[in-house]
């Protein structure tokens, strides 16, 4: 909370936690994975209904929210599972291409 607090308000920061310690990533409120994701989608014609992501930790939650399906891989925090369609096996165990293969090709 503490650097929260001292931020400007067009930042925002979300911290990270692995094996290794904590990371905590500083941007822009408008640089965000969602708008990113719609972004390309409206370039491309692509429905958001028809949108596909995968994610793992804090930073992707806004995308997988977006996504007409979010998928979570297995070694994703609980927030991330909590807010995902579906959840593929863990990123060491090939999970996205697992999914690809399984409910696309």
């Amino acid at each position: 909370m503490f650097i929260k607090k001292q931020l400007p308000k067009e930042l925002y920061s979300v911290v990270s936690f692995d094996i290794t310690g904590a990371l905590l990533q500083v941007m822009h409120k408008d640089a965000t994975k969602s708008r990113a994701v719609s972004e390309l989608a409206r370039l491309w014609g692509i429905k958001q209904s028809e949108v596909v992501t995968f994610g793992d930790d804090f930073n992707d939650i806004d995308m997988l929210e977006y996504a007409g399906i979010g998928v979570a891989v297995g070694n994703a925090i609980d927030e991330v599972k909590a807010v995902s369609k579906y959840i593929c096996q863990t990123n060491d165990e090939d999970g996205v291409a697992w999914w690809i293969n399984e409910n696309i090709l």
